[in-house]
């Protein structure tokens, strides 16, 4: 508790204090581009072929969770549902608080997850303003 205390202050004092308190660390995907493929391997987006991960992160700068490696094709939100993240992060809740680890919109919101909104459309005035 005291670590996620620790965390939580720590990312809330270098964020401007503009980020919710009970943040303790991040979460992202990523794709390692490999050599010479074999099936299934092609990573669709940049047409290059590749291993994908993911990975929680905190301000220690340890890597609190790794998973993987999968297709490389495959979404961010399908290697939060086939890893075992969600169930370890019932850590994240601890005398009825819940931490919370913050990922970009590829994720999908979960009691332990936040991410920023998905296709924010402003108007003009917004964009000039």
């Amino acid at each position: 508790m005291d670590a996620l205390l620790g965390f939580a202050r720590a990312i809330f004092s270098k964020s401007n204090e503009s980020t919710q308190t009970t943040c303790v660390g991040f979460i992202d995907g990523t794709v390692r581009g490999i050599a010479r493929t074999t099936v299934h391997q092609r990573y669709g987006r940049k047409r290059e072929h590749g291993l994908k991960f993911q990975s929680v992160v905190t301000p220690d700068d340890l890597i609190r969770h790794l998973y993987g490696p999968i297709l490389g094709s495959r979404h961010d939100s399908y290697m939060m549902t086939t890893s075992t993240l969600p169930t370890e992060a019932a850590v994240l809740l601890h005398d009825n608080v819940q931490f919370i680890l913050y990922g970009d919109p590829a994720y999908r919101r979960e009691r332990f997850l936040r991410a920023p909104f998905k296709r924010l459309r402003l108007t003009q005035l917004q964009q000039n303003s």
